[in-house]
């Protein structure tokens, strides 16, 4: 059998990278978008879909490595859950 090159491995990472940093832009401006519900005073975003389409796209490790990225935007560092945790 005959294996045939697609692209360079650099091409490959390039789109990794790329796919990483718009998963995480994606996730932060979903977090801005705010839908407001009736009877409640807590809105809804539309982050959580965005961190499950961003999931589903782009797999588990990396969908988890936009999410950490993301949470630059959120101010995800002050939470009381995350002290031990390093990114």
């Amino acid at each position: 059998m005959e294996q045939v090159v697609v692209g360079s491995r650099s091409s490959v990472v390039g789109f990794r990278i790329a796919a990483l940093v718009g998963g995480a832009v994606l996730v932060a401006a979903a977090a801005q978008i705010a839908v407001p519900l009736p009877g409640t005073p807590v809105p809804m975003t539309l982050q959580p879909m965005a961190v499950l389409l961003v999931g589903g796209l782009l797999g588990a490790r990396f969908g988890a490595a936009a999410w950490a990225d993301g949470r630059v935007f959120a101010g995800v560092s002050d939470c009381c859950l995350c002290d031990g945790l390093v990114f």
